[in-house]
């Protein structure tokens, strides 16, 4: 499995070509960026010629999102409508389906960025395109999923059903800030959201999980389909992320 070992915004400009058959070099798509008046942004400006992978930020799942922003919470609660909770869902809609970017020549029921990066995966099939879960607004349901195992496994499966049924998506990416806390819902300045010791041991053994899970249900979708798909993470640098990735590397 590759590992994401070069990242950028893909609304920065990226000149540098692809070093060697074994570089990994990706970029993150936001997909509100095309509404930003001063800088918008689609598929058609990424730069695939000088990718392996393109990321699309972001996903989430049905569960918790107080932190997030009232039009996102919106988004979560339609996009959830019939769904059990830790479902996988596309959160913006009507971004990835519904806003009309121009004509595709592949066949695809529905508009919007999906039908733009399925082009993009037809005119570029060496190209790796993974949907990203989390970011820094939208992770809290990942600490309420790691509560309870049958979460993770909820959503673990529809994740992959959902990379299934959209077949220009080659993997998944994980971006929970933070496994043990740290992000916008688990402030470590802020006694009534810190987490407690206990809390982040079990955060951790449930990245793990996560992470086995995830790989179990890709791999039960290669022998369906005959593709590789790609897990990554997005994992910083310190004592904090030696002791996860250390714990992955165990149990791998």
């Amino acid at each position: 499995m590759k590992k994401i070992i070069a990242g950028a915004a893909l609304s920065a400009c990226l000149t540098a070509p692809v070093l060697a058959e074994n570089h990994v070099v990706g970029g993150y798509f936001a997909d509100w960026q095309y509404a930003n008046p001063d800088n918008p942004y689609t598929v058609d400006d990424i730069p695939a010629d000088k990718l392996t992978h393109v990321i699309y930020a972001f996903l989430s799942m049905c569960g918790p999102h107080t932190g997030a922003s009232e039009a996102v919470q919106s988004q979560v609660a339609k996009a959830c409508e019939g769904k059990a909770p830790f479902t996988a869902i596309v959160v913006d809609q009507e971004a990835a389906f519904n806003v009309d970017f121009g004509e595709v020549s592949v066949d695809v029921p529905y508009k919007g960025h999906f039908a733009q990066l399925a082009e993009l995966k037809k005119t570029h099939p060496e190209l790796t395109i993974l949907p990203s879960f989390g970011g820094w607004t939208m992770s809290e349901p990942f600490h309420a999923m790691a509560k309870d195992d049958a979460a993770i496994e909820q959503f673990a499966k529809s994740a992959v059903d959902l990379i299934a049924k959209y077949d220009f998506f080659g993997g998944i990416d994980l971006d929970w800030e933070y496994p043990g806390g740290g992000g916008l819902t688990t402030s470590p300045w802020n006694p009534d959201t810190k987490l407690s010791d206990e809390a982040k041991a079990q955060e951790r053994d449930a990245f793990t999980k996560l992470v086995t899970v995830l790989r179990d249900e890709l791999d039960a979708l290669e022998k369906k389909t005959g593709r590789e798909y790609e897990l990554s993470t997005a994992v910083g640098v310190g004592p904090k992320a030696a002791r996860l990735t250390g714990r992955l590397q165990l149990r791998s």
